[in-house]
């Protein structure tokens, strides 16, 4: 075995001197040393005769007795070293020097170090507490390696108008992280570009509270099939969660003149839970034929909050005759209403829309 001042460094910050008359367990923390005599058990106290405490010049001490009174060999690992204690800053090798014991100022360096004086001289002892080059416990480099922030963390975000960590879109915050809509508002309805002529008796009808989701169209009696009259099926949208349906909102008064045929009668009806969001058809001094675009209500989320936006489309129709000039009138939301001129067909038609948007 080397002998024990060599030891000692392999040791440092812990050893144990076991020899036949002297019994030392030395710890080194934070510049202090504290040696023990035989017999200082747990049970014998911590008092002054049980331990000297050496920091500064009384290092010098401990050289002395390495020295002059323990023979090669005298120094063992210490079995109780403890890991919490020592931190991942202890020395984990023998440094990088060599260390001496001097009573006339011989010097030795080992990294960093701590000096002492004794009379006549000092002494400089190198207590190497050489980085092992890692930044923690585990080696890293101190970098979070925690998720980045996203909607359902159950925190607020820049981007975000709230984070309730759950999936629930009826609590005031919705799993987009917006907060939940809590009504439907239709704007006033906007009448689109006429069809026909005119001439005849005007009417302007409107679903009181909702939208149109379906109309009956009825062709004239004689075989050109002209649209003679016009009847309007409403519905209520109503708002669920981030859910529109579409309840029954009853219809408005059939608009026809004296030429409609009931017989021939159609009743253009959008799907379940979908409104008109477009009407098309064909039209020269008279209106020759209807039909309707449906589609559902959706919601979209944007950064301020949602809007309402149309599905996928879904045609019905057209009704009656096909021999004059195209238009389609989509609305930018849907269909509100219809402005109707009746004389001895429908002389005039056009298409009210409305916007929709939530509160």
């Amino acid at each position: 075995m080397p002998d024990c001042p060599a030891v000692m460094q392999q040791c440092l910050p812990w050893f144990e001197m076991d020899c036949e008359r002297i019994r030392c367990l030395a710890r080194l923390q934070n510049s202090r040393l504290i040696m023990r005599r035989p017999g200082a058990g747990a049970a014998a106290g911590r008092g002054p005769a049980d331990r000297v405490i050496l920091k500064g010049m009384r290092f010098g001490v401990l050289l002395v007795l390495l020295a002059g009174g323990l023979a090669p060999g005298c120094l063992v690992l210490n079995p109780k070293f403890d890991d919490d204690d020592a931190g991942a800053s202890a020395a984990q090798g023998t440094g990088g020097g060599t260390t001496g014991a001097s009573a006339s100022g011989a010097t030795s360096t080992s990294g960093a170090t701590s000096t002492t004086s004794t009379t006549g001289g000092s002494t400089s002892v190198g207590a190497s507490t050489a980085s092992t080059g890692d930044t923690g416990d585990t080696g890293d480099t101190g970098t979070s390696t925690g998720a980045p922030p996203f909607c359902g963390d159950g925190h607020v975000d820049p981007d975000e108008v709230c984070d309730d960590g759950d999936a629930d879109d009826t609590d005031g915050c919705t799993q987009d992280c917006l907060l939940t809509p809590m009504s439907l508002i239709l704007g006033p309805a906007a009448m689109k570009p006429g069809h026909g002529t005119g001439g005849g008796f005007e009417s302007v009808d409107t679903c009181p509270g909702g939208l149109v989701r379906g109309v009956r169209v009825t062709p004239e009696f004689n075989q050109n099939n002209w649209v003679a009259g016009l009847q309007l099926y409403c519905g209520v949208p109503i708002l669920s969660g981030l859910s529109i349906t579409v309840g029954d909102g009853g219809e408005l008064p059939n608009r026809k003149s004296f030429e409609a045929d009931e017989g021939k009668a159609q009743n253009l009806v959008c799907p379940p839970d979908q409104v008109v969001v477009t009407a098309f058809g064909s039209s020269g001094t008279l209106l020759d034929n209807l039909g309707i675009r449906c589609a559902p209500l959706q919601l979209s989320p944007t950064p301020g909050g949602y809007v309402v936006l149309p599905g996928a489309l879904t045609s019905v129709g057209p009704h009656g005759d096909a021999n004059a000039t195209n238009f389609e009138d989509a609305c930018a939301g849907a269909m509100s209403g219809a402005y109707v001129n009746v004389g001895s067909w429908i002389n005039g038609y056009a298409t009210l829309c409305s916007t929709i948007t939530v509160g």
